[in-house]
């Protein structure tokens, strides 16, 4: 008869003589510590061969011992990891219904357990089980944000996640920070804009160090987008632990503050030398603002050649108030005479992005005529109804 072979290349004779040298290895080397640790090997050799038997309830108690002693190394546990016995442990807990044991309602659960115990509850019936836990159980909502934050069972919901890993952390359940920080974060982008909700998951990942969270949050309280009332002082802070960590926004913003001399004192210096540091990781606001610096020769020398460069860099990427500077340039004849033509083809790319002063410029135009470019009422009339739309829109609570 034909011999089998499994994937080592090994017969099935040569398999059960390894499996039974393997396990008389086992024994003698069990039997050399007896002196020492003798009825906790027997229990733990007892266990361990219910485990590889199936047993559920050795694999609970295999856990235990494996989780309360050093006993074993990781080498010798060659039939199951721990984390898979405690995971798979947790896991037939839950589906059995039955009270979670002591062991188990306080086990640490790790992202890769997590998988593990998911992918044995298939199911809504065990997700409904596991809520159940969740109200006493801290481990429980852990699983739960979890589940939505990887789309396991149910849709991704990253609202949802960040509130049962909230409650996770209010049981006092460990949550690495930056993982709980990021989940929350992404809360906040799906939340609706302005809203309180949306700033008080910004608050949640700022406090925990997200640097985008932090640069989010200083945004919401200069503007007041969602928070109880503007707070620019406050927002400078943010902005400062923000940029403090390299986030181009918050370099840019906090540039921003100290240009405008908003909720801190008007510095320009420090304004350019933060929109530089921004623009150095690519900012395009940041190179809008440099391009004022240098148009009018705020800190640096004048010079409106490298103004217009950074302003088409700016304009390029679809920087609207970049586009009206061209426009102002081609408009005021700054980089030389007057050129009508790209002036209204600046302002023109300007408008369609929004910006209200390159509307009211071209309604001007249209008003009056502009070398060369004849008055034209009907346009300017639309131009103006298009400006006090935007200033409208721009106006609203």
């Amino acid at each position: 008869m034909m011999k089998k072979y499994d994937e080592s290349g090994a017969s099935n004779d040569e398999q059960k003589h390894m499996n039974k040298l393997k396990k008389l290895i086992f024994l003698f080397s069990a039997l050399f510590l007896v002196s020492c640790e003798s009825m906790t090997i027997t229990s733990e050799l007892m266990s361990l061969d219910a485990v590889s038997g199936g047993a559920t309830y050795a694999r609970v108690d295999l856990g235990s011992t494996w989780a309360n002693r050093d006993f074993f190394s990781e080498e010798d546990t060659f039939f199951i990891s721990r984390a898979e016995i405690n995971a798979h442990s947790y896991a037939e807990a839950v589906q059995q219904g039955r009270e979670m044991p002591a062991d188990l309602a306080k086990l640490e659960i790790t992202d890769e357990m997590a998988g593990i115990i998911w992918g044995m509850l298939d199911s809504m019936r065990n997700l409904r089980r596991v809520e159940q836990l969740a109200e006493k159980h801290p481990n429980a909502s852990f699983l739960l944000g979890y589940a939505y934050e990887h789309g396991l069972i149910v849709k991704q919901d990253w609202s949802k996640a960040a509130s049962w890993y909230s409650k996770a952390r209010a049981g006092e359940y460990k949550i690495d920070e930056k993982h709980y920080a990021e989940c929350a974060y992404q809360a906040a982008l799906v939340c609706e804009k302005g809203s309180r909700e949306r700033f008080s998951w910004y608050e949640v990942s700022a406090a925990l160090g997200h640097k985008e969270a932090q640069c989010a949050l200083g945004i919401c309280l200069m503007e007041g987008r969602g928070a109880p009332q503007p707070d620019p002082e406050s927002a400078v802070q943010w902005f400062k632990e923000s940029a403090g960590q390299g986030c181009k926004d918050a370099q840019f913003m906090l540039g921003r503050a100290y240009w405008e001399g908003r909720g801190v004192l008007r510095n320009y210096p420090k304004a350019v030398e933060l929109f530089t540091q921004a623009k150095a990781q690519g900012d395009v606001d940041s190179l809008y603002y440099l391009g004022r610096a240098h148009e009018h020769g705020i800190v640096v020398p004048r010079n409106v050649e490298e103004a217009r460069k950074l302003y088409m860099m700016a304009a390029v990427e679809g920087h609207a108030d970049a586009c009206c500077a061209l426009g102002n340039m081609y408009y005021n004849g700054s980089l030389g005479e007057a050129n009508p033509v790209e002036a209204v083809a600046w302002y023109g790319k300007a408008a369609n992005k929004g910006n209200v002063e390159a509307v009211l410029r071209l309604a001007n135009i249209y008003e009056r005529g502009f070398r060369g470019i004849p008055p034209n009422t009907r346009l300017a009339k639309r131009y103006r109804a298009r400006a006090k739309k935007l200033n409208s829109k721009k106006n609203k609570p």
